[in-house]
């Protein structure tokens, strides 16, 4: 999925309770493997927890929660979409310009190269259903050209 994301008009909150190590991190990591498919906002809320066999998050920790819940709540509620940020314009447009290389008729045809240059996707800097400011519209299109040049010197095949 991470290279046909899909899921554009989602949004996500990832929590974690872990034992006091790794839960930043763990959250992060979800977030951005979120972000990489396609959601268009994803909330963390990390909660480390000093207990091996008892989570008893003190008041300051529900009051967080509650906020977090609120926010993710009132976010979702509002319907808005939010354009997406530069790291994701990135690997977005570079994927639609090496896509090219990968389309029906080429020697190495995949299904990365139907999914990059269907009508939705082909001539958009990111998800039609999102709104993109101009700039970023620009910054993805000069990525878009830098993978459709790349995509003609490197190949990336999945045959043996």
């Amino acid at each position: 999925m991470l290279h046909r994301p899909y899921f554009f008009s989602k949004k996500a909150i990832v929590i974690s309770s872990v034992g006091a190590v790794g839960c930043n991190q763990a959250v992060k990591y979800l977030a951005g493997t979120l972000k990489g498919i396609g959601f268009n906002r994803c909330y963390r809320f990390p909660f480390s927890s000093y207990s091996w066999n008892d989570l008893n998050p003190d008041d300051k920790a529900k009051i967080k929660c509650k906020q977090w819940a609120i926010k993710f709540h009132n976010d979702v509620s509002s319907r808005k979409m939010h354009p997406p940020s530069f790291p994701e314009m990135i690997p977005y447009n570079l994927f639609r310009g090496m896509s090219i290389w990968y389309a029906k008729g080429m020697e190495y045809e995949t299904e990365d190269g139907v999914y990059w240059l269907g009508h939705q996707r082909a001539r958009y800097t990111y998800d039609k259903s999102i709104p993109v400011p101009i700039f970023k519209k620009m910054f993805g299109q000069i990525f878009y050209y830098i993978g459709k040049t790349a995509g003609r010197f490197v190949t990336v095949t999945y045959k043996k």
